[in-house]
Order: C-alpha cells, then sequence, then structure tokens
C-alpha cells in the first residue's frame, strides 16, 4: 500500500496546476517525514528526491517553497 501512495503521489509533480504541483511535495513530505525507518526499504527514495529536485526548479515559487519543505521533512 505504501509503495501505492508514492509512486501515484509522485506523478502529481507533473500536473498543471501549481497548486496539485506543491500539494504532492507536501504530502510526500509528510509521509516521509512520519514513516518508520524500516519502511524506507519498501520505498524507491531515488526517484521521489529526483521529482522533489525537479520542484525545486519549478516556475512557480510556491512550489519550490514546498519542495523544500518536504526535503526537510525527511532528513
Amino acid at each position: 500500500m505504501l509503495n501505492f501512495y508514492h509512486i501515484s503521489v509522485i506523478q502529481f509533480f507533473k500536473s498543471s496546476w501549481a497548486e496539485v504541483r506543491a500539494g504532492a511535495a507536501m504530502f510526500i513530505g509528510f509521509l516521509l517525514g512520519n514513516l518508520p525507518k524500516e519502511h524506507f526499504s519498501h520505498l524507491n527514495t531515488g526517484t521521489i528526491t529526483k521529482g522533489l529536485v525537479m520542484l525545486l526548479q519549478d516556475p512557480d515559487p510556491v512550489v519550490r517553497v514546498k519542495a523544500a519543505e518536504a526535503m526537510g521533512r525527511f532528513h
């Protein structure tokens, strides 16, 4: 189920709506920030990180801020 959530949310990183991209970044940040460390092996963290780095370069400043916040939640 966890794999389903993160794969589904990553698809929203490419939305044409900035609000959706920002929300997807925050969702993944909250998910990973509250996930016990033993479950990280079930996720493709490389894909998640790559998507968030892409959002850090988004034209919309709100999306960039939310991507940075999301990354800060799962340090």
